[in-house]
């Protein structure tokens, strides 16, 4: 290979495995890049681009003109092409998309699974691996396109690595069955950056991702314009919303505070969640009594039982530290 300048006009791009590298551009200066490889020149004076496509966009980008270029003997599209796969199978980090393209261009032009492993140097079970994935990409696209879900962030869902296999079978039934919506994604995806739902269970992803489908389109943005509704004036719309809130969220609390959470709540803990249960029943002037019958108390002598219980235990607590001293 032979170092030269060459004008970047005179590259030609002849295929389409890099269109979505536009959106790979950087501000790294161009001088502290590879060269650009490339083959030539032909007949018109041209050089086709090998490798470094990201490096030519970003120059094309800076309004650069020329460039040093490796270049080689002239082939032809399908030796090429088996290069610039062989050196994307080559880096650290791969373009899964790009390999699955070439391969299936490659197979589309007679080559063979042994052919293009041979050309690559790679064993068979890589090549079929690809196009195992090719195959998976076409099957999202086409239930992406049936049931107006955005392809990406579908793709980006059903290849997380965080999602049980299962996970992913059921929610690709979900969707089918037009239960998981396009806005439903961005926020499932956000999963992904919780490392404890790694390590859960499938049935309990499920359930996280069951719970988030199940939300109430724009709950959060009416509640928040409920809340300064009451402030300002009375208005029957915006209290029946946050009393059905306030009620699901007390509900929340007490299906949560089970055995397995409370028992591991210190002593401080207990007091902040008593104190934010005492001034709810100050608040809404009504003496409450925690048992399961919904009947109001018949006398004050039930109120703050619970917070008398509490202080009396905290006070015994207290009274046995400083005897142990």
């Amino acid at each position: 290979m032979k170092l030269r300048k060459i004008r970047l006009d005179d590259i030609i791009l002849e295929d389409n495995f890099f269109e979505n590298e536009m959106d790979l551009l950087s501000t790294k200066p161009h001088d502290q890049t590879p060269p650009l490889v490339v083959e030539g020149p032909t007949t018109d004076n041209k050089y086709y681009l090998v490798d470094g496509m990201i490096h030519y966009f970003n120059l094309t980008n800076h309004k650069k003109t020329h460039t040093f270029c490796l270049v080689m003997k002239e082939t032809n599209k399908f030796e090429r092409v088996i290069t610039r796969l062989k050196n994307e199978l080559n880096k650290r980090r791969k373009n899964h998309n790009k390999i699955s393209d070439m391969i299936n261009y490659l197979r589309s032009h007679n080559y063979s699974v042994l052919d293009i492993s041979k050309e690559c140097q790679r064993h068979k079970a890589t090549i079929y691996r690809y196009l195992k994935k090719t195959k998976e990409d076409v099957t999202i696209k086409n239930i992406s396109g049936a049931n107006k879900v955005d392809y990406k962030k579908l793709n980006d869902l059903i290849n997380s690595a965080t999602l049980k296999d299962s996970v992913k079978e059921e929610t690709i039934n979900k969707i089918l069955s037009s239960e998981f919506m396009d806005t439903h994604i961005t926020t499932i995806k956000e999963f992904n950056d919780i490392k404890e739902f790694e390590h859960l269970s499938a049935e309990s992803q499920l359930a996280c991702i069951n719970k988030t489908i199940n939300q109430t389109n724009f709950i959060e943005q009416k509640t928040l314009v409920y809340e300064e509704t009451l402030k300002q004036r009375f208005n029957k719309i915006a209290h029946e919303h946050l009393y059905n809130a306030m009620l699901k969220s007390l509900k929340w609390i007490t299906e949560n505070c089970h055995s397995k959470f409370s028992k591991y709540l210190d002593l401080h803990q207990k007091m902040e969640l008593q104190e934010q249960l005492s001034k709810i029943s100050d608040q809404i002037h009504e003496p409450v009594k925690v048992k399961k019958s919904l009947h109001r108390p018949r006398s004050t002598r039930y109120q703050n039982k619970l917070v008398v219980s509490i202080e009396a235990k905290v006070k015994g607590h207290q009274e046995d530290k400083e005897h142990h001293y």
